[in-house]
């Protein structure tokens, strides 16, 4: 076996999983024509902490963290428990 599945790799494939879903659904929703279901589809989902100004005279710091998630973001990692599971 090449990989061993321990919890860090396990979490590792997932976000890789997670990611390259996020992407695959990124440039597919530039190909569809809009309608209806493109944005049933294609809608993605913001999980994260919102965005936080901190204003201090001289500089300002802003952040904001999150996860976009949409519908072949969710297969992927199926695909990817899959295939951990068949290995």
């Amino acid at each position: 076996m090449l990989l061993q599945r321990n919890t860090k790799n396990v979490l590792l494939a997932l976000i890789a999983g997670l990611i390259f879903g996020s992407i695959v659904g990124k440039v597919l929703s530039y190909a569809f024509p809009d309608s209806p279901a493109k944005m049933v589809v294609f809608n993605e989902v913001k999980i994260g902490i919102p965005q936080i100004s901190l204003n201090l005279l001289i500089f300002g710091i802003t952040f904001s963290f999150y996860f976009s998630i949409n519908i072949f973001s969710v297969i992927f990692a199926l695909f990817v428990i899959y295939l951990l599971i068949k290995l």
